[in-house]
């Protein structure tokens, strides 16, 4: 999975392209690494948010989870630290890229 693509590469792409990959690389964000961050726990938890069945931006507005803004990022700093369980987060994360096709 490429971890960027380049201005030339994106010129390439249909607009379908990119919203497929942004949502691809948002749904497993939201799957394996939010549930990591101790906000983000609290905040599904409060919301009664299944993580895992975030797949788009939509996805996240629908369920009625808000935006979060830089003042609670500011204030709330340790929050926001990933604290992962080691044992195999990344791989999984990486997992649900690569079986998405997107290589």
């Amino acid at each position: 999975m490429r971890e960027y693509l380049t201005l030339e590469q994106l010129k390439t792409l249909s607009f379908e392209k990119i919203e497929r990959l942004q949502n691809m690389r948002f749904a497993a964000t939201a799957r394996y690494l939010l549930p990591q961050v101790p906000f983000y726990q609290k905040m599904f938890k409060q919301y009664g948010v299944d993580s895992a069945r975030i797949r788009t931006v939509h996805d996240w507005q629908k369920t009625g989870l808000p935006l979060i803004k830089k003042s609670a990022y500011i204030k709330n700093s340790q929050e926001f630290l990933v604290k992962p369980e080691l044992k195999g987060i990344f791989l999984r994360h990486l997992s649900y890229l690569e079986s998405s096709g997107e290589n």
